[in-house]
C-alpha cells in the first residue's frame, strides 16, 4: 500500500462497517510547482484528502469536481439528517489504484488493476468491513479473475438509468461472505435519489 486508508473515528463501533473504495488519486492542478508531487509521497495522503474534502475542512481550496464526488456520494448514502462529518467518521475509505494518475485522462491499465486486487484482499482482512462500495465501475475489470473460487462472479444489476448500471458480487473474507457493490462514479451525472433507493434496497442504509 502506498497510502494508509482513512478509518473514521466511529468506524469500529458502526452498526454496519462500510468500506468505500475510490479509484485513484490525481496530481492536483491547484498546487503550484512540484508541491503536488511531494504531497503524494505522504503515507497519510488519503487520510489527508478525506479529512480535507470529505469531512470538509478545505473544500473550497480543492478541485471542485473531486469535492463533488465526496458530496454526492455522502448525500445518497447518509442516514437521515446525518452530518457530513459524522458520516465520514463512520466509514473507512481508500483508493483502489495505489499510484497517482497524472491526469483524469489517464486510466488504470490491467497491470495496475491486477495489483490493486491483491492489495484489496489485505485491506479487507485488516478493516473487516460488512460491505464494500466501489465509487466507479472501472475497478470491475479483473474481478472475476481475482475472485476465482473465493466468492461470486460479477453480476450486472437492474440499471438505475441508461448510463448508471450497478454491479454486485461477493467474496469470502474473514470467514464470511462480504458483499461488494460497484456504482457509477459520483463526480457527475449521478442520480443521488435513485442510488439512495438502491442502497436502501440492498439494506446498506
Amino acid at each position: 500500500m502506498t497510502w494508509i486508508p482513512w478509518v473514521g473515528d466511529n468506524y469500529e463501533s458502526s452498526e454496519k462497517k462500510i468500506l468505500v473504495v475510490g479509484e485513484s488519486h490525481y496530481y492536483d492542478p491547484y498546487f503550484k510547482n512540484d508541491s503536488s508531487f511531494k504531497e503524494h509521497k505522504r503515507l497519510d495522503y488519503t487520510q489527508h484528502i478525506v479529512n480535507a474534502i470529505g469531512v470538509g475542512l478545505e473544500r473550497e481550496k480543492r478541485d471542485k469536481r473531486h469535492a463533488t464526488m465526496y458530496e454526492n456520494f455522502y448525500r445518497s448514502i447518509r442516514f437521515e439528517n446525518q452530518k457530513r462529518e459524522d458520516f465520514w467518521h463512520s466509514v473507512s475509505f481508500y483508493n483502489f489504484i495505489q499510484q497517482p494518475m497524472h491526469s483524469r485522462k489517464q486510466r488504470p491499465n490491467n497491470k495496475m488493476i491486477a495489483k490493486a486486487w491483491n492489495s484489496f484482499k489485505s485491506v479487507v482482512d485488516i478493516l473487516k468491513p460488512d460491505v464494500v462500495i466501489f465509487i466507479g465501475v472501472k475497478c470491475c475489470d479483473g474481478f472475476n479473475e481475482f475472485v476465482m473460487d473465493k466468492g461470486s462472479l460479477l453480476k450486472v444489476e437492474t440499471k438505475i438509468s441508461n448510463k448508471q448500471i450497478p454491479r454486485s458480487a461477493s467474496v469470502i473474507a474473514n470467514s464470511k461472505e462480504l458483499p461488494i457493490h460497484f456504482i457509477k462514479h459520483s463526480s457527475s451525472f449521478y442520480s443521488g435519489d435513485k442510488w439512495r433507493k438502491y442502497f436502501e434496497a440492498k439494506n446498506i442504509i
